[in-house]
């Protein structure tokens, strides 16, 4: 179980770092504007889209990586019993509904009082 919580933290966060990135592809739009992008930067933007993208293909292939990964060390971790068992428990718990239906509850008489008022409102 260590193993897959240490997955899925590794997961979650190249999860985080490839939205950062593909949010930076766009120097116009996104988080890449608050870079500036003046003419003093280290990268020009031929040389910044590239690397980027590098960035993004490897991180990307990390991630379908760890998914692959985590889906593999917890598969079938936390389900105890198939499908099959749980149908049929439901089939006897309708048997038991259905019998239940069936059953005439019995019924009491009632008697409603008259609405009829005298002149003075008596009965």
């Amino acid at each position: 179980m260590l193993l897959a919580n240490i997955l899925l933290f590794f997961n979650i966060t190249v999860a985080v770092l490839l939205v950062i990135l593909i949010l930076l592809q766009r120097a116009s739009s996104g988080l890449g504007a608050l870079g500036g992008g003046g003419s003093g930067a280290a990268f020009s933007a031929a040389s910044t889209g590239n690397a980027l993208s590098k960035a993004t293909t490897i991180l990307a292939a990390l991630f379908l990586g760890s998914c692959l990964w985590l889906a593999v060390e917890m598969g079938g971790k936390g389900r105890e019993t198939s499908v099959v068992d749980t149908l049929a428990v439901m089939d006897e718990g309708l048997a038991v509904d259905s019998a239940a239906e069936e059953a005439v509850a019995p019924t009491v008489p009632v008697e409603l009082p008259s609405t009829k008022q005298g002149a003075n409102g008596a009965q």
